[in-house]
């Protein structure tokens, strides 16, 4: 498999070197933003095949940040690169439709499996070619 690039948007860094590691000895180059400001403009910068996107994060809300991707005009040339949104919060099935209806490729409530995170990242990047 040829080496495709993952941003891994999360503010608690443990959790997204925890993320590149799993990813990386999958295959997958990965990069790391903690915050949605600095995420949207890696996302510009580095082209990343897949986003991955923590929900809860200061400042911006993963689900702030996603919609300003998808809808900004700003970020046209990226707006359709695949986000995958990790969130401990269970609570918000109305906001849940409304960011699949805007394109968000999954949505996955902590804790989750990693084998179900990367089948989901595989999926969504085979459905791309």
């Amino acid at each position: 498999m040829a080496s495709k690039k993952i941003l891994i948007i999360d503010d608690e860094l443990d959790m997204a070197q925890m993320l590149r590691v799993i990813l990386e000895t999958r295959g997958y180059l990965c990069s790391i933003a903690t915050n949605g400001r600095d995420g949207l403009q890696s996302i510009q910068n580095e082209h990343p095949a897949l986003v991955t996107l923590d929900y809860m994060m200061p400042g911006m809300t993963g689900a702030e940040m996603f919609r300003q991707l998808r809808t900004n005009e700003t970020f046209t040339t990226v707006s359709d690169t695949p986000v995958i949104m990790l969130t401990a919060k269970s609570d918000n099935e109305e906001e849940q439709k409304e960011l699949l209806s805007l394109g968000l490729a999954a949505y996955l409530i902590k804790p989750f499996s990693y084998t179900i995170l990367l089948q989901k990242i595989d999926e969504t990047l085979k459905n791309r070619k």
